[in-house]
């Protein structure tokens, strides 16, 4: 039997026989509550925050690349919030109610209390990290903003992740290191875990320095995909991508340098982009995307091999990240398979493909945590 299956047929045995959701319950995960008034303080504490609230919305921000920044405080008391907001805040209290027992059972350690102080600065790091990357999404229809997490002195420095933590009361900050502690120790259960230092992450780059080149990018904006067509059928026939883009592109910014947008290394802020726009394109060949209303033709120019040195936080961040898409796929499962209550007035739970989702109550009664008066933002 594979591991994770394992694991799972444990965790499945181990979720039989949960409580029924209290009266007083927000929500029951397997056999753990989380009571109203908890929860009600909860959403008071993220309120009271908008550094963390800001780093809550550059999530919902980065997981649909740019198309929402999820929603914001309102409402009329510091416990109120909006269903949907509130129903997004439950729904990961449901993940982190039903990863933590999974790993305390599998690997104790995990939850020991030196990993967990390890933890609170890896959680720092990730709401740094966090925010950092939707600050420097530039292909999102609506960039990301969120005033409360920028140095007003230096609109491009941003508070740290630390000092942003140390905004929420002690006991939040202890149950959401908690949380992170059991997240990692959830990565380190993964039968196919990418290596993230050390001998094996160097013998890992070695098998695939080729996706970390330096790679130089160039573009051509036209206003339609027949112009794109056209225009990368011309290139594929012979015309030089520089001489197309001095030609046709309407992207002044590159158009009289042959297209020309820069060299970009694994260590650049953009380089996820050059990822996602020019990813594994051969040299002179092209790649159309639609962005912003218009389409642009991508093309990477040159490629220049780099040392592990050289790249290695990079390589050690994109590893870090693939491993956390992976344990997300396990904790969905997880969430399949642990029994899942969930309080009338915050709204109801179904279980889906991705373990399971919260429908917001959007009309819940007005003494709930979440009130109709929520749902209209006071500012």
């Amino acid at each position: 039997m594979p591991k994770v299956l394992g694991l799972l047929v444990v965790a499945a045995v181990i979720a039989v026989g949960a409580g029924v959701l209290a009266p007083a319950s927000a929500l029951r995960v397997g056999s753990s509550p989380l009571d109203a008034a908890r929860f009600g303080n909860e959403l008071a504490a993220i309120k009271s925050s908008p550094p963390f609230e800001c780093y809550l919305e550059a999530r919902v921000f980065n997981a649909s690349r740019g198309q929402s920044q999820g929603p914001t405080a309102g409402g009329a008391s510091p416990q109120s919030r909006s269903s949907l907001a509130a129903a997004i805040w439950a729904d990961e209290r449901v993940t982190q109610l039903a990863i933590e027992p999974f790993v305390s059972a599998h690997d104790p350690g995990a939850m020991s209390p030196s990993a967990v102080s390890d933890a609170r600065g890896k959680l720092a790091d990730a709401i740094y990290g966090t925010l950092l990357a939707a600050l420097d999404t530039q292909s999102s229809a609506t960039p990301f903003s969120c005033p409360a997490v920028v140095i007003p002195s230096n609109p491009r420095r941003l508070e740290s992740g630390a000092s942003i933590l140390a905004t929420l009361p002690s006991w939040f900050q202890a149950d959401q290191t908690r949380a992170e502690a059991a997240a990692l120790g959830l990565i380190d259960l993964l039968p196919n875990r990418l290596p993230e230092s050390g001998a094996a992450l160097r013998q890992w780059y070695a098998r695939h320095a080729t996706q970390f080149k330096t790679t130089c990018v160039s573009d051509i904006e036209v206003a339609s995909a027949t112009a794109a067509r056209s225009i990368a059928s011309k290139i594929a026939r012979g015309l030089s991508f520089a001489h197309a883009a001095t030609r046709y592109s309407q992207d002044s910014r590159t158009n009289r340098k042959g297209g020309a947008i820069g060299c970009f290394s694994p260590n650049s802020p953009a380089w996820s982009l050059v990822v996602q726009y020019v990813g594994s394109t051969a040299i002179g060949k092209v790649a159309v995307w639609p962005v912003q209303g218009v389409y642009v033709l991508y093309s990477p120019t040159k490629r220049t091999p780099n040392t592990f040195e050289k790249v290695a936080a990079a390589v050690e961040t994109q590893l870090h990240a693939a491993n956390v898409q992976s344990s997300g796929v396990l904790a969905a499962t997880i969430r399949q398979v642990t029994p899942v209550s969930i309080a009338s007035w915050l709204g109801s739970w179904s279980v889906n493909q991705v373990g399971g989702q919260i429908a917001p109550n959007l009309a819940p009664p007005a003494a709930a945590v979440t009130n109709p008066l929520a749902n209209t933002p006071t500012g």
